[in-house]
């Protein structure tokens, strides 16, 4: 499955890449979506009008893309959930990481892709984000001009641009090669006494069937299911925020982290405000993350 999802985000991917314009400069709306024309916005923007409404199929490769990264996620999760509740990780921790690595990668992606449009919806979100920044003590402004380049919006579309286009697809490809090369040169994990399933062809036809379901069913489901309607949503403005703004399913933990902390709650310590309202998400969802990384090797130890 989330191969299949990996395999279907490159192919629309590159397709997505000949249709998209990386840039933040006002420019005015002329397609064919009569409520915005004349309408300002960004050449990004206008670039989605244009891929949505204006390049045959272009919808659908943008809705399966979409839809391709919503699912990856989950099927990473599944895959280090079925690993950790069996005991499989005891064995192979260096495959654990690995994995773990690979689900960071796809949010990563997700949350990258996610910015991208530069609609409303995706600029509340980053306004989101540099808040989070400026909310780190000593480095957030430093950190929210390295990002953003500048005040917001400044160049955030330029700047995530190529962590989209080429260190995510780096990444993974290298941490799936890697994923690869351990499980050949390991056997597959088996409860005691358990018989195995010859690779091939019994595995491999499973594998090449499930693949092609998943892929069929990921393209019907972009032919018949809107996803990220841009063109409601409307061009991104500094100025306005969406009240009604919510992340994609898998970081909407980091959206809960910081709805649950009171607000204003903020000390002053050193000469310095400490926005704990800030830090105490961040610092858990960090120690989470870590110890999902960690914790075969913790177990290892303990016992």
């Amino acid at each position: 499955v989330a191969l299949a999802c990996v395999v279907v985000l490159f192919g629309t991917g590159l397709l997505l890449m000949f249709w998209y314009a990386p840039s933040s400069q006002r420019v005015t709306y002329e397609g064919s979506y009569t409520p915005l024309v004349g309408q300002e916005a960004s050449a990004a923007y206008i670039s989605i009008l244009h891929t949505s409404f204006d390049v045959p199929g272009g919808l659908l490769v943008r809705q399966a893309h979409h839809w391709a990264a919503l699912l990856l996620p989950a099927a990473i999760m599944m895959q280090l959930a079925v690993a950790f509740f069996t005991g499989a990780f005891r064995r192979r921790r260096g495959s654990w990481l690995v994995l773990f690595g690979l689900l960071i990668v796809a949010l990563a992606g997700g949350w990258s892709g996610y910015a991208l449009p530069d609609d409303m919806l995706s600029g509340t979100g980053l306004r989101i984000f540099q808040g989070i920044l400026l909310g780190i003590p000593v480095v957030g402004t430093w950190l929210s001009w390295f990002f953003f380049g500048g005040e917001f919006p400044g160049r955030i579309i330029e700047n995530l641009y190529p962590v989209h286009i080429a260190v995510v697809p780096a990444l993974l490809i290298g941490l799936l090669w890697l994923r690869a090369r351990m499980a050949s040169r390991q056997e597959p994990a088996r409860y005691p006494g358990e018989v195995g399933v010859p690779a091939y062809p019994n595995a491999a036809v499973r594998a090449g069937g499930l693949f092609a379901i998943v892929t069929g069913l990921l393209v019907l489901v972009a032919a018949t299911v809107t996803v990220a309607p841009v063109w409601l949503f409307g061009p991104s403005s500094p100025g306005d925020a969406s009240a009604g703004s919510q992340p994609d399913w898998y970081t909407g933990f980091l959206d809960g982290a910081l709805r649950l902390v009171p607000p204003g709650w903020e000390v002053v310590w050193l000469g310095r405000t400490w926005t704990l309202a800030i830090l105490v998400p961040l610092a858990v969802v960090g120690v989470f993350l870590l110890a999902v990384a960690v914790y075969p090797f913790f177990e290892q130890w303990v016992r």
